[in-house]
């Protein structure tokens, strides 16, 4: 995983990726800082441009990368790329964010990787999977309830 202790989405993620790989006897993970491997984050770039992370990697037992993932569950993702995201103040942004992850309890990104890790085992020509296209967003954050 390509993170970094200062960016708030990779403190939410990491431990759940890592209670899954705790779990999973044949998964594992490494943390590796984003920009000390800048050749390798440049490869993962969100929307082809930014350097967003956390990037989590997926590699076979040959440690060959199968598929990537992040920087974001889908849903929130949608919404922090929405116009009334990028609306508000960075602040209540954030803050909505965080209560995004606290309400979802790990549920959309445990579920989105398993689903990846699926389509890995399942591809048959060895090719990488990228991460699926973001949905557009109606610009209310997904599961939020007042």
């Amino acid at each position: 995983m390509l993170s970094a202790d200062w960016c708030s989405d990779a403190v939410s993620i990491e431990p759940w990726i890592d209670a899954l790989c705790s779990v999973t006897p044949l998964l594992s993970m490494r943390l590796l800082d984003r920009d000390q491997h800048l050749d390798l984050m440049n490869q993962h770039l969100t929307n082809g441009r930014s350097r967003s992370i956390p990037v989590v990697l997926v590699l076979d037992d040959r440690g060959v990368e199968r598929g990537w993932w992040g920087p974001r569950p889908r849903a929130l993702q949608a919404w922090v790329m929405s116009d009334a995201a990028l609306a508000m103040p960075k602040e209540e942004r954030f803050r909505e964010q965080r209560r995004w992850y606290t309400e979802d309890r790990g549920r959309a990104i445990c579920s989105e990787l398993v689903a990846l890790l699926e389509r890995c085992a399942q591809s048959s020509d060895g090719g990488l999977i990228a991460p699926d296209p973001i949905p557009p967003s109606t610009g209310e954050l997904p599961g939020h309830t007042e």
